[in-house]
């Protein structure tokens, strides 16, 4: 799944940034997927390797978001 997501980061939409948030700043995205959902993924800056890990995805169903990986 880590693939469909790069592949749409291009239209990524910001939903939230906490840039104090301890131990790593987070950033929460909403991304759309090849197949035309849409997922909110989470990244987090670490920066000591000064490089964005991919933390968790939630998928977008009928009930909202809902958990899909954790990384």
């Amino acid at each position: 799944m880590e693939w469909q997501i790069i592949a749409g980061m291009s239209e990524a939409r910001l939903i939230t940034e906490r840039r104090l948030a301890r131990p790593n700043p987070i950033v929460e995205m909403s991304v759309p997927l090849p197949n035309g959902d849409d997922c909110k993924v989470v990244w987090s800056l670490l920066r000591p390797e000064n490089v964005a890990k991919l933390v968790t995805t939630y998928l977008l169903g009928e009930q909202g978001f809902s958990h899909e990986h954790e990384g």
